[in-house]
């Protein structure tokens, strides 16, 4: 077989290609997915806020940041071939819902090592909007 007979392509009377939906469909859709990569980036940062703190409670300083994006960093690497093949609406659902549980465990977290076990974990989720939203965007908005 050839190459071109694994190439899926949409017809371009498709109601389900993404670049068919109505102009305000595809912008609500572009505006939701900049939130929601916003959201993922601006949680790194936000814990520069609480060094101190974390140094008073945890004798930690940076380490919580780091490890956040040390998780945010490996993200890419697994969910961006992962949209390819199960989807990207799932992965940024499920991606968001995991920042969001490991978030909450990081700001109830007793220990040292449960803080930073959660917010390496919290960053790996969170980078799945990161890796997929690109791509969302291309396949909603034709070149």
């Amino acid at each position: 077989m050839s190459p071109a007979s694994y190439v899926v392509d949409f017809n371009a009377t498709d109601q389900a290609h993404p670049q068919n939906r109505s102009t305000g469909r595809k912008l609500t859709i572009a505006l939701i997915l900049s939130y929601v990569t916003f959201v993922s980036a601006f949680a790194s940062a936000i814990f520069s806020t609480i060094l101190e703190a974390l140094e008073d409670e945890f004798h930690i300083s940076e380490e919580g940041i780091t490890f956040y994006v040390l998780g945010f960093a490996t993200g890419p690497i697994l969910w961006a071939p992962a949209s390819e093949l199960y989807g990207r609406r799932w992965l940024i659902l499920t991606g968001m819902f995991g920042h969001s549980v490991f978030t909450i465990a990081t700001a109830t977290a007793k220990f040292v090592q449960t803080y930073l076990v959660t917010r390496l974990f919290a960053g790996l989720f969170s980078a799945r909007p990161v890796a997929t939203v690109p791509a969302c965007l291309a396949d909603l908005y034709d070149t």
